[in-house]
């Protein structure tokens, strides 16, 4: 990429020629690279994959790179970025988590060469957290980046006055890359970009790292919000995005998923979860309409979502047949209840098994009052159930099986969703919008669990959002 002056590079100018929008109806088709980082990244594709896997216009792929150079599969490893609108990139090489004490590998040559003619030929990526600090020797990654977690000469960084003017500072002009403790952070927005178009000036995120002193080509930036540092009182970069070529590139310091983190708040915040969609959208050129939730953070206070289903795996959850405990766990056991990528299954008994019902329910007990969604898909006629702190809300091929046979918007084989409502020990539940119960009388502390009954139902994106 040719050298430009830098100040009038740190912003991508107005006068860019606005790329066109493909239809709405396409699919985007997005890659998940991983494979090795010093984050946690078996634990956090998942995770990724789940809050994806909530909009129905994502269709997610994984492609897992060997994690050494001498990996069974290094020398085929070859991802096709050309058939994707969208990489998120999380794979970095520095010492740590799943790459032990050894660095780990730089990209085949040919994959280097692959990725930087999709970016710049226009294609779309999500430099994820960890993966700003990859490949300080590749010279296009740290363009396609801009920014990233590298020594104090190695580049230029960017920042920030508290109502967001630029401050360049050259290479050797202050620290390395580092952040301080992830904290409860207000996040500042600059300008009028579409990820953000329609949030609060600024707002509230939950545990957030801070980078101070990123450093890159800083080359045709723009910067998209920014936060206060504690250690150096200076305010810098939480998002930005890269024009490389014609290609888009959004990077953030969200979605930290360290090894001694159960389950990362920052994750779960309903910022972040409103952020990463939109950013799908924008970085594969589609009109960006993600709602902005009632749940966003407000400027005082972050707004925390608890992920009842983790994507991968029930190690939250304890199923049971006959009121004996069933190990979700271990794959001999009878539980009809299974997780993989993303959706929860809950499967038909097998031919001449017995009938009985069984249940799965949450380990975890909830109070007060709270907001539950879920999306579900049913096969003809399959009959399972949602327990909401003791009595069950019937979750079935509606239309077939009942009970609510005259719903409008039900989409038989389809994804639906279901949002309960509970206040005061009541619950108000819909369906696609429709109501399913107005006030359907619930304890006042218990868990959440689902039925196996009758034929096979899916489940995905469950999370509960705790209300005043």
């Amino acid at each position: 990429m040719p050298a430009t002056n830098p100040l009038r590079a740190l912003i991508l100018l107005a006068t860019l020629a606005a790329t066109p929008l493909i239809p709405a109806a396409t699919p985007i088709k997005v890659l998940i690279v991983d494979g090795y980082s010093n984050h946690d990244w078996p634990r956090n594709t998942p995770r990724l994959r789940s809050l994806l896997a909530a909009n129905p216009e994502f269709q997610v792929t994984v492609s897992t790179a060997p994690n050494t150079a001498a990996a069974p599969g290094w020398d085929t490893w070859r991802p096709r970025f050309a058939d994707y609108d969208v990489v998120i990139q999380t794979c970095n090489d520095i010492p740590g988590g799943s790459n032990g004490s050894t660095p780990g590998p730089q990209w085949p040559k040919a994959v280097q060469t692959d990725f930087e003619n999709y970016v710049s030929g226009g294609g779309g990526v999500y430099i994820y957290h960890g993966a700003n600090n990859a490949f300080p020797n590749w010279p296009a990654y740290n363009q396609i980046i801009g920014l990233g977690w590298r020594p104090a000469a190695f580049g230029r960084a960017i920042s920030l006055s508290e109502t967001g003017e630029l401050k360049l500072h050259e290479p050797g002009d202050g620290d390395k890359t580092g952040h301080g403790p992830r904290l409860n952070t207000l996040v500042h927005r600059r300008g009028e970009h579409p990820i953000h178009r329609g949030f609060p000036s600024q707002w509230m995120a939950a545990e957030l790292e801070v980078y101070f002193f990123a450093r890159g080509p800083a080359q045709n930036v723009e910067i998209l919000s920014y936060a206060l540092d504690n250690k150096t009182k200076l305010y810098w970069p939480v998002e930005w995005t890269v024009q490389y070529g014609k290609g888009r590139v959004y990077s953030s310091t969200n979605g930290h998923f360290w090894k001694d983190q159960p389950d990362p708040a920052n994750l779960n915040d309903a910022a972040f979860q409103t952020i990463l969609p939109r950013v799908i959208q924008w970085l594969a050129k589609r009109e960006v309409n993600h709602p902005i939730p009632p749940d966003f953070p407000t400027s005082t206070q972050p707004s925390l979502r608890l992920p009842l289903f983790n994507g991968q795996d029930l190690s939250a959850w304890v199923a049971t047949k006959n009121k004996k405990t069933l190990d979700p766990l271990d794959p001999g056991t009878a539980s009809r209840f299974s997780a993989k990528d993303g959706i929860l299954t809950v499967h038909p008994a097998p031919p001449g098994a017995e009938q009985a019902q069984q249940r799965l329910t949450t380990l975890r007990q909830f109070s007060g009052n709270f907001e539950l969604r879920l999306d579900f898909r049913a096969e003809p006629n399959a009959d399972s159930g949602l327990f909401l702190r003791g009595p069950q809300l019937q979750v079935r091929d509606y239309l077939v099986a009942g009970p609510y046979k005259a719903l409008k918007n039900y989409k038989p084989g389809d994804w639906n969703e279901i949002v309960v409502i509970v206040k005061d020990n009541l619950a108000h539940a819909t369906c696609n919008g429709e109501l399913l119960e107005a006030a359907l009388p619930i304890l006042p502390s218990g868990p959440i669990g689902l039925e196996a009954d009758r034929g096979q139902m899916e489940y995905r994106n469950i999370r509960l959002i705790p209300l005043p």
